[in-house]
């Protein structure tokens, strides 16, 4: 069962060692939305190493510098895009070369969450 969480520009799915994000249409992810996303991360994973799934849905923007330096929690392990447009998957080639731990693309959600749940089996 997952917990739900609700911001000004998405909803959060959180479950045991994954988290998916559903950003709102014509939203801009800024330093500022990370940072409170940063704290809903660390209240719900603790220290825990933990993998983000973004649902994306709804068009939306995200100021790359979001990337650059500590912006991005130690214990996230794996990132994972979910769409089907062409200009999603060119904008994912863009945020995985800024991201150093494991990023894959999937056009459904279900591959991701079957991708999320295997992430730490050993």
């Amino acid at each position: 069962m997952a917990l739900q969480q609700r911001t000004d520009f998405c909803e959060l799915d959180f479950f045991d060692r994954y988290a998916i994000m559903k950003t709102f249409e014509n939203q801009i992810i800024d330093l500022e939305k990370v940072k409170k996303l940063q704290q809903l991360f660390v209240d719900h994973f603790k220290k825990n190493d933990f993998v983000l799934i973004s649902d994306r849905r709804h068009q939306y923007e995200i100021d790359l510098n979001v990337y650059k330096g500590s912006k991005i929690p130690s214990t996230l392990k794996g990132f994972a895009i979910v769409s089907n447009t062409p200009s999603e998957r060119e904008r994912a080639l863009k945020e995985q070369t800024l991201f150093d731990n494991s990023f894959a693309f999937f056009e459904s959600l279900e591959d991701a969450v079957h991708w999320a749940n295997a992430f730490f089996r050993y």
